[in-house]
C-alpha cells in the first residue's frame, strides 16, 4: 500500500500509520512530514501517548469494525485531527458501515467532507462490494452530533461535489436545498472544497421572503424539485445571478432547458452515467436528450443586469495597475469571465463562438470587448474550428485603430498586442511570412508600460517566432538581431515592480507568476537560439527547445489528452464489446428460447407420440382382443358351421328320410286309397249281399258286419 495521494488532501502534520509497509513512511517523510509507524494497537496507543499526532492512517487488512472503534476511541482521547481508514465493505453490509459510522458519531468523529471526492462511486445503498478511503474529522465543539445519515442524506452531497470545478474563486454561491439538516454539511463541504467566498443555503419556500445578497450570485446549485415549484420561484432565483455566474440543476430534460433558455441561461457541460462510470459532456449546440444526472448552465455575459461587477476571482482590481482593471475599461466586464478568462470561461467552443459573434454585433468595434471577442473567434480560426474570413480582417481593423490612436486605454492596448500575435500565428500558418513577420514586429515593438508584465508573454512570443521565420528564410543575421533585442526584453521584464507580480503582499495571487513559466520559457528558447547560431546548430537548438518547460507541459498535456481519448476509445471499445456481449447474450437468450421452444415443441411432440403410442397399444389391444374374439366369433361360427352342416346333413337325411316318408306315406296314400278303393268295393258288394237277406244273416253269424 504505497498510494500516498490521501496526503496531498491532509498536507503538513505528524503521521500515523499502521500496517503500512516501511516503503509508505518513508515517501511520506520525503515530502518533510513527521511520521511514525506501527504494527499493532498496543504500538499505536504508545506513540499517541508520547507524541502529539494529527493525522492517523490505517490499513487494517481483516476489515474489522471492532478493531476500526478501537482505533477512533484511542484517537478521540489524543484528539487527533483526522483518521484515514482503508476500509472494505461487503455486498448488503451497508448497515454495519452505518453502525460504525453512528459509533464514531459519537466518539467526536464526522465523516469529512472530502468523503465524496475519495470515493466518486459510492453506493449507500451497498448492492456491490466497495473499498472506501473513509475520512473521519475531529469536531471540536463538545457535544455536536451531525445527526446525519449517511445511508439517506448523501446523494445530495454526492452530486454536489461534481459541481465544484466550475465554481471560481471569490464565488457567491447560493444553494437551495430540500433537506435542511444537512445545511451545515453541505456549507461545510463547499467551504472546505472550493474557494467560494460565500454560501448562502435556504429551501425553496423561503427564496421569496429571505433578504438576499444585493450583489448577486456568481454560482446557483438547486435540489431536484418538482417542476411547478421550482418554475414559480425560478424568476426570483436566475434575476439574482450574475452574468457569466453559473446555476447547477439536478434536474434537466428539454422543457428544463427551454425554460431557462429563456431566462438566458444556456447548457455548458452535463454529467451523465455511461457504463457505470459517470462521464462529463460539454455541450456543443446538441439536443440533450437523455437525463444527466446534472446540468452546469451559464448565464449569457451579455444578459442585462442591475448588478454591480466585482473582481472577486482575484479579490480586487488594483494593485496591479492594469492587469485587473475590467470594470474601468470594459463596456461589459462580465464578459472577462465568460469567455476569457482560464481556467474560468466556458468551456464549450459552441457557446465561446455564439457570445464572441453576440458580442461583435454589440460593441464598439475599438473597444475592449470587441478584440477580447476577436480574439476567441481567431483562435478558434487558427485551431481551424472557425474559419470566418470577416474575422482576419476585423482583426486587421482593430489593430490598424489602436494602433493610431493617441491614448489607447491599456486593455485597448492589450488586446493590440494580442491580436497582432495572433494575426502573426495565422499568417504563419498559412505560409505568409512576410506579414507574419509584420504583426510579430508590432507586437513585439509594444511597451509593457501601457498595459501588465504579463502581456510580455506575447512580446518575447513575437520575438521568438520572428527569429525561427528568418532563420527559415536564411536571414540568419537579421535573425540574431532579433534574438539580441528579444533577449534583452526579457531580461528587463525580470525587473518589474512586485504589485505587477503578485498585487498586495498581504493577499497576493498567482495569476502573473503563471505567466512568468512562459516569459522564462520564451526567454530560454531564444538563448538556445542565440547560442546556436555561431555553429549553425539549429538543430541543437531546436532539441534544446523541445525539452524546455512549456514543451515538456505541451507534451504531457497532448499525453493527458491522448491518454484521455485512448480512455474514451477504451470506454467506447468496451461499451461496443458490451453491446456485443449484450447482443450475443440476446442471441443466446433467443436461441435458447428458440431451443426451450424447440424442446418444448419435441417434448410436446413426445407426448403425443407417447399418447399416440399408448392409444396405438390401445387400439392393439382392442385389435388384439377384437381378433381374439373375432377368432373366438370365427371359432363359433366354424363350430356353428360344423353344427349347421352337421345339422344340414341331418336335415338332408331327414329330408332324405322325409322324402322317403313323403314316398312311404305316398305309396301308402296310394295303398289307402287302393284299400279305400277296395274297402268300398267291398262295401259295394257288402251292401249288395246285406241286401240279400240270406249272406246277411250269414254275414251276422259271422259278425261281419
Amino acid at each position: 500500500m504505497n498510494d500516498i495521494s490521501i496526503t496531498d488532501y491532509l498536507g503538513p502534520g505528524v503521521y500515523l500509520l499502521q500496517n503500512y509497509p516501511k516503503e509508505t513512511e518513508g515517501l511520506i517523510a520525503e515530502k518533510g512530514y513527521k511520521v511514525h509507524n506501527c504494527a499493532d494497537l498496543a504500538q499505536c496507543k504508545d506513540i499517541l501517548n508520547r507524541n502529539k499526532v494529527n493525522f492517523l492512517l490505517t490499513n487494517d487488512k481483516d476489515n474489522n469494525f471492532n478493531e476500526y472503534v478501537k482505533i477512533v476511541r484511542t484517537a478521540a482521547r489524543q484528539l487527533v485531527n483526522k483518521i484515514v481508514i482503508n476500509i472494505f465493505v461487503e455486498k448488503g453490509n451497508g448497515q454495519s458501515f452505518q453502525d460504525f459510522i453512528n459509533i464514531t458519531d459519537n466518539l467526536g468523529y464526522s465523516i469529512d467532507t472530502v468523503f465524496y471526492l475519495l470515493n466518486p462511486g459510492y453506493d449507500e445503498q451497498f448492492r456491490d462490494d466497495q473499498s472506501l478511503k473513509i475520512v473521519l474529522s475531529y469536531r471540536r465543539q463538545s457535544g455536536v452530533s451531525t445527526d446525519k445519515n449517511i445511508l439517506e442524506t448523501t446523494i445530495f452531497e454526492k452530486k454536489l461535489v461534481n459541481t465544484f470545478p466550475y465554481i471560481r474563486p471569490g464565488d457567491r454561491v447560493l444553494v437551495i436545498i430540500k433537506n435542511k439538516n444537512s445545511i451545515t454539511n453541505i456549507k461545510n463541504i463547499i467551504a472546505e472544497q472550493t474557494k467560494a467566498s460565500e454560501v448562502e443555503i435556504y429551501s425553496l419556500d423561503e427564496i421569496k421572503s429571505v433578504q438576499l445578497n444585493g450583489n448577486g450570485y456568481h454560482f446557483l446549485i438547486t435540489d431536484k424539485y418538482a417542476d411547478d415549484g421550482l418554475n414559480n420561484a425560478l424568476k426570483v432565483i436566475i434575476s439574482y445571478l450574475v452574468p457569466a455566474g453559473r446555476y447547477v440543476s439536478f434536474h434537466t430534460d428539454k422543457t428544463v432547458v427551454e425554460t431557462l433558455s429563456n431566462y438566458n441561461l444556456q447548457p455548458e457541460v452535463y454529467l451523465f452515467y455511461e457504463h457505470g462510470h459517470l462521464k462529463t459532456q460539454i455541450h456543443q449546440g446538441e439536443e440533450i436528450t437523455l437525463s444527466p444526472e446534472l446540468c452546469v448552465f451559464m448565464k449569457s455575459p451579455l444578459a442585462r443586469s442591475e448588478l454591480p461587477y466585482q473582481e472577486t476571482i482575484y479579490g480586487y482590481s488594483h494593485p496591479p495597475k492594469n492587469l485587473l482593471a475590467f470594470a474601468r475599461d470594459y463596456t461589459n466586464p462580465w464578459l472577462i469571465r465568460g469567455i476569457v478568462e482560464f481556467p474560468f470561461r466556458n468551456r464549450s467552443t459552441y457557446h465561446l463562438q455564439q457570445y464572441s459573434h453576440q458580442i461583435l454585433e454589440h460593441s464598439a468595434p475599438d473597444s475592449p470587448d470587441y478584440a477580447a471577442a476577436l480574439a476567441v473567434l481567431g483562435y478558434q480560426m487558427l485551431s481551424g474550428s472557425d474559419d470566418t474570413a470577416d474575422i482576419y480582417a476585423k482583426m486587421l481593423d482593430y489593430c490598424s485603430n489602436v494602433s493610431q490612436m493617441d491614448n489607447p486605454t491599456p486593455h485597448q492596448y492589450r488586446w493590440l498586442i494580442s491580436l497582432s500575435t495572433l494575426l502573426g500565428l495565422i499568417c504563419n500558418k498559412n505560409n505568409d511570412k512576410t506579414n507574419a513577420l509584420i504583426h510579430l514586429s508590432r507586437a513585439a515593438n509594444s511597451s509593457i508600460d501601457k498595459f501588465s508584465p504579463s502581456i510580455g508573454t506575447k512580446i518575447l512570443q513575437s520575438f521568438y517566432l520572428q527569429s525561427v521565420i528568418l532563420i527559415s528564410l536564411n536571414r540568419i543575421s537579421c535573425a540574431e538581431i532579433i534574438v539580441d533585442r528579444g533577449i534583452k526584453r526579457g531580461i528587463q521584464l525580470l525587473y518589474q515592480h512586485p504589485d505587477e507580480l503578485v498585487g498586495k503582499i498581504s493577499q497576493p495571487f498567482n495569476f502573473v507568476l503563471y505567466i512568468y513559466h512562459d516569459i522564462l520559457d520564451w526567454l530560454i528558447k531564444m538563448v538556445n537560439i542565440k547560442n546556436a547560431i555561431p555553429g549553425r546548430k539549429f538543430n541543437i537548438a531546436n532539441f534544446d527547445n523541445g525539452n524546455t518547460w512549456s514543451a515538456l507541459l505541451h507534451e504531457r498535456m497532448n499525453a493527458i489528452n491522448n491518454m484521455s481519448q485512448m480512455i474514451d476509445e477504451r470506454d467506447r471499445t468496451i461499451h461496443e464489446q458490451k453491446c456485443l456481449i449484450d447482443e450475443r447474450d440476446r442471441t443466446i437468450h433467443d436461441q435458447k428460447r428458440l431451443i426451450d421452444e424447440r424442446d418444448s415443441t419435441v417434448l410436446t411432440q413426445k407426448n403425443l407420440i407417447d399418447e399416440r403410442d399408448l392409444v396405438s397399444a390401445q387400439q392393439n389391444q382392442l385389435i388384439e382382443q377384437t381378433n381374439k374374439t373375432i377368432q373366438q366369433q370365427i371359432q363359433n361360427v366354424t363350430d356353428l358351421n360344423s353344427q349347421v352342416s352337421s345339422k344340414e346333413q341331418k336335415v338332408d337325411e331327414l329330408q332324405n328320410q322325409n322324402i322317403k316318408l313323403i314316398s312311404l306315406i305316398d305309396e301308402k296314400d296310394l295303398h289307402i286309397a287302393q284299400l279305400s278303393a277296395d274297402l268300398e268295393r267291398a262295401n259295394t258288394i257288402l251292401r249288395k249281399i246285406n241286401s240279400t237277406p240270406v249272406i246277411r244273416h250269414l254275414l251276422r253269424m259271422l259278425n261281419i258286419k
